[in-house]
């Protein structure tokens, strides 16, 4: 069935075409047990947890819970910063699942090393999340090193337990494979759907400038960031003498 529009409203429609096939829409951890037919919801967060979240809150309005593959490696957006803790706990807060989305090329080349920084980013999105990392998937398992941490977590989306119940489509460069969702919804088969905020809660219509959405709205974060930093400054330097003198006085320093 054809399948072309990628917006806000097209991805809802979609969601709502399934709930109305009677699909259990399930996140990752729930998957393996939901009664057939099921949708293992998941997304990779590849660009922007701004649009994460934004899918999220859509989902939410649905009742529908997911599960949210979240880069701690990543060179658009930042986790551990303080916005982004913020929105990763805002995912956990409208009721999804967290899971860590690796990726190998940023891993060091023996088994052993990789495996301890594996675990090393589960402990640190946990803290972020504030919730239990039980899923991972990989970011491009075709295109970069393979490593199976399928023993390693309690659920690893590529596993071949997963792809055993589960029909893999993913929406990857708003290109389908042989198949899309609804291809799979006329056959009531149960499915694992990857959908990439960056394409569905974007309002650009190519791939490209969708991408080009998403770095401009970066640039005005950055931007707001650092009009913001110079005010800190400026006040910082008028006070400046003020506030040496409070801080010496608490750390009990003699006076220069």
């Amino acid at each position: 069935m054809p399948l072309t529009e990628f917006n806000p409203r097209a991805y809802v429609g979609l969601l709502k075409r399934f709930l109305d096939a009677g699909y259990s829409i399930v996140p990752a951890m729930r998957a393996l047990a939901a009664p057939p037919p099921a949708l293992f919801l998941r997304h990779d967060v590849d660009f922007s947890l701004i649009r994460a979240v934004a899918m999220a809150e859509a989902e939410h309005e649905l009742g529908v819970s997911s599960t949210y593959y979240v880069m701690l490696a990543n060179d658009y957006y930042n986790a551990v910063a303080g916005p982004g803790r913020q929105m990763v706990r805002r995912l956990v807060e409208l009721g999804h699942e967290v899971g860590l989305h690796w990726d190998s090329e940023t891993y060091p080349g023996t088994r052993e090393a990789a495996l301890r920084q594996f675990q090393s980013e589960l402990g640190v999105l946990e803290s972020i999340a504030g919730q239990a990392i039980r899923t991972a998937s990989q970011h491009r398992p075709a295109s970069s090193e393979f490593l199976n941490f399928d023993n390693d977590v309690e659920l690893e989306a590529y596993s071949t337990v997963v792809r055993a119940r589960f029909a893999y489509v993913s929406d990857s460069a708003m290109r389908w494979r042989e198949k899309t969702p609804l291809d799979y919804l006329s056959e009531r088969h149960d499915v694992q759907f990857t959908a990439h905020p960056v394409w569905w809660f974007t309002e650009a219509v190519s791939a490209e400038d969708k991408l080009r959405e998403v770095v401009r709205e970066q640039h005005r974060v950055r931007d707001t960031l650092c009009e913001e930093s110079i005010q800190r400054m400026n006040r910082g330097l008028a006070t400046r003498e003020a506030n040496d003198a409070k801080f010496k006085a608490q750390r009990g320093w003699a006076k220069d």
